[in-house]
């Protein structure tokens, strides 16, 4: 009995081997399935390729056909992640066909123009132009706007946005339905034609109800702070596909409608993301600092602050809670915010030293200095290091009012380009007053005579500062058109033109619209030049020449001149600047005609700006 037990088990474990050896053998090996799928789907490709083919036999004159088997070919296997095509060199071959067959037909050089980029698009463009001019009954109006509107869009993405108007208004000279495009109302916000972008996002043109357009229509609408427009669109978006509301966007529109308990309603659902909380935390703390009671403003900065230090590394915004709300309890983590503003303000302070004390040193050990009987120094190094303090201070109280300014740098919850133009404007003003002040006390004790010119008329010292000026344009036009042949120059290089020695025309554009023409003109064309004619060409040259000769000192100055405006590419150009006033105020013996210079060159800027707008 225990034998025949013994042998059934035996025969029982060798069966369950036996049915495991089979089933394993019979299981399908999945590298043998996606290998017999990989070319079941070149297979099914290859057919496709056939029966192009056997369409071309039938009709070989067909471009359309042949257009479609390139398209096939382009997309069919590409891979996105690679950025590879595995049919490039059938794809090659195929547009060789076209070329070669039919090298100047509309159809021919649309589809090229569709993929082609640089260099190889502008040579694809010129025969089309060519073809238009030589054959223009080939090319329909659509066909001829489809490629108006590819090069708008190259040259809108290579920051010329002066050719992408070109190109744009020739579209809708033969099509004009594009006038009512998102592309082209983007275009007009990047050249700061708001009104004129207003009104193609409003015309009856757009007809286009889906909802990632709408979406993106409501946000350009928002951009242009359109807000009750914004909101309606965003309206129709929500019931058609609520992915594609942005909560963020969409309670900057209802904030600017006035809906602002229900902007914080989407603010504090954007909260609830497992990604992006400190963009969404620090969107909440602005909207309360703004509209919520100091309860709110509280809790918010907490939150936010919950994320780590480098929210509020300065504590700025711990200050702004505390002025909405002084009742509220402080955190050992706050205080150490608080602190590293000290510090901060402590180093600033002490920051002029690094150019201020050269000069001191290299004066009396090196002996630059070529002392003359007719010159007597006005102001020393003091004056020259509070002058300096003041632009720093002066720039921290820019920050102090828009944190973002400096937080965009040390935080990703931060983006510049967010700024409203409110914010961009009062950093402009407070910027200009601030300094302005430390500017005006410098002239304690000083008489007004340095204003003037000793050894010229004020007639003389006006003819020569618009005869410098007009010289200096030249130039500086000159240096210009050889970066841009020569040196790689973009239109992103060169923010401050046409106004040189303007701010960001994006902050100068915002101080307009905030403040009007006549306060922009009044404090960007007199008192901002006024200023800085004091501070470089007074205080800075003056000071130096206790020390060292006439032309270190120049050369100082105006180094600092052109570095406090932060652009490399600009850097020669405000530095010739510098010389030349530096020249007519030792030439001239006073500031007045280095005063006209600036004016004249800030005010022929705005005018500039006021023009294209």
């Amino acid at each position: 009995m225990r034998k025949n037990l013994h042998r059934n088990l035996i025969f029982l474990t060798l069966l369950l081997l036996c049915l495991h050896i089979v089933k394993g053998q019979n299981a399908p090996d999945h590298q043998k399935l996606i290998e017999q799928l990989n070319n079941s789907n070149h297979l099914f490709y290859l057919d496709c390729i056939k029966k192009y083919d056997s369409c071309l036999n039938r009709y070989p004159d067909d471009i359309g056909i042949l257009i479609e088997k390139c398209r096939f070919i382009e997309n069919a296997q590409y891979d996105d992640m690679e950025d590879i095509n595995p049919n490039q060199d059938e794809l090659d071959s195929c547009l060789s066909l076209l070329n070669t067959r039919f090298p100047d037909h509309p159809d021919v050089l649309l589809y090229q123009a569709e993929f082609l980029w640089q260099d190889e698009l502008l040579k694809v463009v010129r025969r089309a132009e060519t073809s238009i001019e030589n054959h223009p009954g080939d090319w329909s109006d659509i066909d001829r706007a489809e490629l108006y509107k590819r090069m708008a869009t190259y040259y809108y993405y290579a920051d010329d946005f002066d050719s992408a108007l070109l190109y744009s208004e020739k579209a809708i000279y033969n099509q004009d339905e594009y006038k009512s495009s998102l592309e082209y109302a983007r275009l007009l916000i990047k050249l700061n034609r708001k009104d004129e972008a207003l009104e193609a996002l409003k015309s009856d043109g757009d007809t286009i109800e889906e909802a990632w357009h709408l979406s993106q229509k409501a946000a350009l609408l928002l951009e242009l702070e359109a807000y009750q427009e914004a909101y309606e669109l965003y309206t129709i978006v929500a019931q058609k596909d609520s992915s594609y509301i942005n909560n963020n966007k969409l309670a900057k529109t209802l904030d600017g409608a006035g809906e602002y308990d229900l902007a914080r309603t989407y603010l504090v659902a954007d909260t609830a993301k497992g990604w992006g909380r400190e963009k969404t935390y620090s969107n909440l703390l602005r909207h309360d600092l703004k509209h919520e009671s100091g309860e709110k403003c509280i809790e918010s900065y907490t939150k936010f602050r919950d994320l780590g230090y480098t929210m509020d590394p300065l504590g700025i915004y711990r200050l702004k809670v505390f002025f909405a709300y002084p009742q509220g309890d402080w955190k050992l983590r706050d205080i150490s915010g608080i602190l590293t503003l000290l510090l901060t303000i402590i180093f600033l302070i002490l920051l002029p030293s690094v150019w201020i004390l050269p000069v001191y040193f290299v004066g009396h050990y090196w002996k630059l200095k070529t002392r003359t009987k007719d010159y007597e120094s006005i102001w020393g190094l003091k004056m020259f290091w509070f002058v300096s303090v003041g632009y720093l201070i002066a720039s921290l109280v820019t920050v102090i009012a828009s944190p973002e300014i400096l937080y965009a740098f040390t935080s990703d919850a931060f983006n510049q380009d967010e700024m409203t133009s409110e914010a961009r404007a009062l950093s402009v003003l407070l910027f200009s007053i601030s300094f302005l002040l430390f500017g005006l006390v410098s002239l304690y004790k000083v008489k007004p005579g340095v204003l003037l010119s000793k050894n010229w008329t004020i007639r003389n010292s006006i003819i020569m500062g618009i005869v410098i000026l007009f010289a200096y344009k030249i130039v500086a036009g000159i240096y210009l058109q050889i970066g841009f042949r020569n040196l790689g120059f973009v239109a992103e290089d060169l923010t401050s033109i046409p106004g040189y020695l303007l701010a960001l025309r994006q902050d100068i554009h915002a101080f307009i619209t905030t403040y009007g023409k006549g306060v922009s003109v009044a404090v960007i064309c007199l008192l901002v030049p006024f200023n800085e004619e004091i501070v470089f060409r007074g205080v800075i040259l003056d000071s130096c020449q206790r020390y060292i000769n006439f032309k270190v000192a120049n050369v100082i100055q105006a180094a600092l001149f052109a570095a406090m405006h932060f652009s490399l590419v600009l850097f020669p150009v405000f530095f010739l600047f510098g010389i030349l006033s530096g020249w007519m105020r030792k030439t001239s013996g006073g500031l007045l005609a280095g005063i006209v210079f600036h004016v004249l060159n800030n005010l022929v800027a705005i005018l500039l700006l006021l023009t294209i707008r």
